[in-house]
């Protein structure tokens, strides 16, 4: 079975940062080695939930 890559907080309020900086997130998430859906994900928990909503700390995290 496959592991699925787990990113570490920092790495998601930064590509969050990035996306809102651009005209385009696809690109945004091209340049971070993430899917366009991932990113907007992370978009949609942050702007209902706030930065707690990631965990501060993840095991083999990127």
């Amino acid at each position: 079975m496959k592991n699925r890559k787990q990113y570490s907080k920092e790495f998601k309020l930064n590509a969050i940062k990035l996306s809102n900086e651009s005209d385009c997130i696809k690109d945004v998430a091209i340049s971070l080695g993430v899917r366009a859906a991932l990113l907007y994900k992370w978009r949609k928990e942050y702007y209902q939930q706030g930065a707690e909503v990631f965990p501060s700390k993840a095991p083999n995290a990127y």
